[in-house]
């Protein structure tokens, strides 16, 4: 039987990382395993997000959203410099349009300000001197925000990891773990020993839990699909620009975002979708769908946003609606400056109150350390999260 101090589950942008802070503390690459459900890493949120360096503005002061974004920002910015991997310091713009969305741009300025986020204040025509297609009432730049192709970040973290001696189980998952002889089964049949374990499985960083606890967990993750359309070539941003978002609903609205290549893309909107991982618009699970409709939590948010959701919905069957949400502020864009459409799935928690709005990262006894809730920012956080998780395990075990 095989053996290893740690075993991280999950090779996504995260469970890289926290593979790499490891490796930065010390612990040599023989006593740490990688679990990965996939055959390859990356396939799923990392490799499918915008490609933003956020700035940490739309998250409350004191959250683990805006700590782990605001250290994770200039971790990531090191590690790309270090690495040479291309990345742009472009700012963004985040526009308000209608009076309501200058109340809450305001509250985003609080925030700013509170985490000392560096930003101007824009009024019209401001605003027509950093993009002269975008109209709003006000508008605020904020200078700390870039973009990048965190695929890239992944590879290179994979090739240091390989290059350490890590080993890496593709193509299974844990089915349980024994905490008194420290016995973890895998779904290949194999069983080995670790110390401790991470979770940062991802959309299915519930399922692993109970796993791995052997009770119920306490989040659900929901998985939401959103649609994005890439932009013609000859239709260039510069700068991201995103609309004010509804500052009870976890999601930034539908923005535009240049990518590292040059091109663009608009989206995406939040539609709830009833299987993991799943890429299809008429994926469905009959299991997760009982499951997920007869939840507390899923009630409660049904009845908070079902303003919110109808209009979602309404986005993803009419195109005609979705081109409205980006008319607001991009009064000329028009249909035909589309030239492909893909789309991704954001794993987003839902406990007994509803969506959960910040990271959840816990310990319940000392071997086992769970990331239950990591949407974005967590690219852009990741090496934060994996440096809290690692300060945590040497805390204790020292």
């Amino acid at each position: 039987m095989k053996e290893y101090k740690y075993t991280v589950i999950g090779a996504g942008i995260i469970g890289l990382s926290i593979v790499n802070e490891l490796l930065k503390k010390g612990v040599i690459g023989s006593d740490i395993l990688l679990v990965e459900k996939e055959n390859f890493i990356n396939l799923h949120q990392t490799g499918r997000n915008s490609g933003v360096i956020h700035s940490g503005i739309y998250y409350e002061y004191g959250s683990e959203k805006q700590k782990n974004c605001l250290r994770g920002y200039d971790l990531m910015l090191e590690y790309l410099n270090k690495n040479q991997i291309e990345y742009k310091l472009t700012g963004k713009l985040i526009v308000a349009t209608n009076e309501l969305e200058v109340q809450n741009l305001n509250k985003l300025i609080i925030k700013a300000a509170k985490s000392n986020i560096d930003i101007d204040i824009l009024n019209v025509n401001d605003l027509k001197k950093y993009d002269n297609r975008v109209s709003g009432l006000k508008a605020v730049f904020v200078k700390k925000t870039g973009i990048t192709d965190y695929t890239k970040v992944t590879e290179c973290l994979l090739k240091s990891i390989i290059e350490k001696m890590v080993t890496i189980e593709y193509n299974c998952k844990p089915i349980s773990y024994n905490k008194e002889t420290s016995f973890l089964k895998l779904s290949n049949g194999k069983v080995i020993k670790t110390d401790k374990i991470i979770n940062s499985s991802g959309s299915n960083c519930d399922y692993v839990y109970e796993a791995l606890e052997e009770e119920k967990s306490p989040i659900k993750i929901l998985p939401f699909r959103g649609e994005y359309y890439s932009l013609k070539p000859s239709i260039k941003f510069d700068i991201p620009i995103y609309p004010v978002p509804n500052p009870d609903f976890p999601f930034l609205g539908i923005h535009i975002t240049p990518s590292i290549s040059g091109n663009s893309s608009l989206g995406p909107n939040a539609i709830l979708q009833f299987k993991k991982d799943s890429y299809y618009k008429s994926a469905f699970d009959f299991s997760f769908f009982i499951k997920t409709i007869f939840s507390i939590g899923l009630v409660k948010l049904i009845i908070k946003y079902r303003k919110v959701a109808f209009k979602e919905i309404y986005k993803q069957s009419r195109f005609s609606y979705y081109e409205k949400e980006v008319k607001k502020y991009w009064p000329s864009f028009n249909q035909q400056y589309i030239e492909s459409y893909f789309f991704g799935l954001r794993a987003q928690a839902l406990d007994s109150n509803g969506l959960v709005d910040d990271f959840i990262l816990i310990n319940k006894n000392n071997s086992i350390y769970h990331v239950l809730n990591a949407p974005s920012p967590a690219a852009t956080s990741c090496f934060s999260i994996a440096e809290t998780i690692v300060n945590q395990i040497n805390n204790i075990d020292e």
